[in-house]
């Protein structure tokens, strides 16, 4: 249906409504007729009145109003009822501006509210990453105190054993020496020239313990030396894994797959030796700590002739950082004067001063046929002895009574 506009014409002074189309529209009153042409008679005040614009007329000179109607078919006939569809708006100047405020003031009073409402989420959430980085700290903070206290365990676990070991080890070689006892012998004979004055035969000394399974008699490492003796507690696991033969490179430059390898590594590197010193020296200690850590007769074959206990070692109480010094006569001295020096001094001194008596610059490893690097065979033989170590003389000179015993001019040398 087309719509109409009612136009108040300037002009005539009185009210009109204009069609769209060119045929004449009747409204639902038969005298009234509403033309689309611009020269459309005057509408009929009542028509107005029903649709809504009974206002306008010629008090309205000057104004322009502009209403949409539509048509509405009549029951009864063809004609066409008029409507007003969009009432026009009341223009009353006495209208406050308060009841209809401008759109513009109230996009910026919400742009507000929503920069307050962001500014407060990231406060917030500025204070919820704070409190979580903080308890992370925390708890950081309490897994180490908790490693550490769990490795202290260890450590006196371990030391406990062993200790008990020591105790339970000469028992036990006791219980298996003695053997059951003739009664015959026990009958008492009461002539008296058949008695002996000698020993009784009852008295049997029990069987010494073979050497490979008595291990050196140690106290427990004090912190300024368990650096040293690092080597000498190590977890059965560790020395279980290991194998026999150790590659020269792990010792060389560590592993990730040989543990015990990888620890005697860090001990001698913590000496800035040389590659042989830190070689021939790695692969001595390496397995010496193979035996100390889990006796057998296979390890103590292992260990080097010169690095083998001697009766100080088992028979006197000592600190493991003693152990590893390669001069049996040396080893001695320093059991039986052990409280007259500085031990950390003494090993400190000792570790920049032994060398293993090598040429500079001469090589120490020669490839093989798989591609796998081995020790030269001459290298080896030399530093599995102990004529083919030397000491300098600044340790020679500032311990003169730990060298007692020992030939001092055999045993310098110096590098060239």
């Amino acid at each position: 249906m087309a719509p109409l506009s009612v136009v108040t014409d300037q002009t005539m002074a009185h009210t009109v409504v204009r069609g769209v189309g060119k045929q004449p529209l009747r409204s639902a009153h038969d005298d009234v007729e509403v033309f689309g042409t611009s020269q459309a008679p005057p509408v009929s005040r009542r028509v107005l009145d029903r649709a809504g614009l009974g206002g306008l007329g010629p008090s309205c000179l000057g104004f322009t109003a502009v209403a949409s109607f539509e048509l509405i078919p009549a029951s009864s006939s063809s004609h066409m009822i008029l409507a007003n569809t969009h009432p026009m708006p009341s223009h009353n100047s006495s209208t406050s501006p308060d009841q209809d405020p401008p759109s513009g003031s109230g996009s910026l009073v919400s742009l507000a509210s929503l920069e307050k409402k962001r500014a407060r989420d990231r406060r917030a959430q500025q204070r919820l990453r704070d409190k979580r980085n903080d308890r992370i700290v925390e708890l950081e903070r309490q897994v180490q105190e908790l490693q550490g206290a769990c490795n202290a365990l260890r450590q006196e676990n371990a030391l406990l054993r062993a200790r008990q070991d020591d105790f339970v080890a000469p028992v036990r070689s006791w219980d298996e020496g003695f053997s059951p006892v003739d009664r015959s012998g026990l009958t008492l004979s009461l002539d008296c020239e058949n008695t002996s004055r000698g020993p009784s035969s009852l008295a049997r000394q029990p069987p010494e313990r073979p050497v490979w399974a008595t291990i050196p008699w140690n106290v427990e490492c004090t912190p300024d030396d368990e650096m040293q003796a690092r080597w000498h507690k190590v977890d059965p696991d560790i020395i279980a894994a290991s194998p026999k033969i150790p590659s020269p490179l792990d010792l060389l430059y560590g592993s990730k797959r040989n543990k015990l390898a990888d620890l005697v590594h860090r001990d001698m590197r913590q000496w800035n030796l040389r590659d042989p010193e830190c070689l021939a020296s790695g692969w001595i200690m390496y397995a010496y700590a193979r035996w100390v850590n889990a006796p057998s007769e296979a390890s103590y074959a292992q260990v080097p002739e010169f690095m083998r206990p001697i009766p100080e070692q088992r028979g006197r109480q000592h600190r493991a950082c003693l152990d590893g010094f390669y001069w049996p006569q040396l080893r001695r001295n320093l059991i039986l004067k052990q409280g007259q020096y500085s031990l950390p001094e003494v090993v400190g001194m000792y570790g920049c001063c032994g060398r293993v008596r090598w040429p500079w610059g001469e090589s120490i490893l020669v490839p093989g046929e798989d591609g796998e690097f081995s020790i030269r065979p001459d290298f080896y033989k030399t530093f599995m002895s102990i004529e083919g170590w030397g000491i300098s003389r600044d340790f020679i000179r500032a311990y003169p009574g730990l060298l007692e015993g020992l030939d001092v001019d055999a045993i310098a040398y110096e590098l060239r």
